[in-house]
Order: structure tokens, then C-alpha cells, then sequence
């Protein structure tokens, strides 16, 4: 993913993690969250959004959507490591 995209895009791209982790555990551990919790996951979506598309639309590195979706992939599998080592744990 570096390859492909800047360091700052993959810095914030790897936020995505957060809205992740909370959809996952609501799903599999049943964590509770009220209407603030999902405020802030739209509030990190809405970023993310910004900066693929503002990636792609200035094009400073080789594909920078390839980058983009490589970090996204990361941060998703690294979710998914978080959330199955705490249910393991519990």
C-alpha cells in the first residue's frame, strides 16, 4: 500500500479501523452503543470518503486508489483481529 499511495493518505486511511471494530462488536460480542458512538463513525466514514477521494483526484503517487483500498483492506483485517482476540479472551 505505501508503494501506491503517500504516508499521509495510509495515516488516515488506517482510522478506519475504528468504525471496524465497533460494527464488528456490536455484531459478535453485543456491545451497546448509543446514538453518539454512530455520530462519530459517520463523522470518521465521511473522512475517509474525503481523503480517497481527494487521492484520487490529485493523483501525487503511481495509483493511488490500489493504495487506498489496500489500507482499507488492512484496516479491516486488523479489526477483525482485535475483535477475535477479545472474544476469544471473553
Amino acid at each position: 500500500a505505501y508503494q501506491y499511495t503517500t504516508i499521509t493518505s495510509a495515516m488516515l486511511l488506517d482510522s478506519f479501523t475504528i468504525p471496524c471494530v465497533t460494527l464488528l462488536t456490536l455484531f459478535f460480542l453485543g456491545t451497546k452503543y448509543n446514538l453518539r458512538h454512530f455520530a462519530g463513525i459517520l463523522f470518521c466514514l465521511a473522512g475517509n470518503v474525503v481523503a480517497v477521494y481527494s487521492d484520487v483526484r490529485s493523483a501525487t503517487s503511481t495509483n493511488p486508489l490500489v493504495g487506498d483500498i489496500l489500507c482499507i483492506a488492512a484496516a479491516i483485517l486488523y479489526s477483525l483481529s482485535n475483535v477475535g482476540a477479545e472474544k476469544y479472551l471473553k
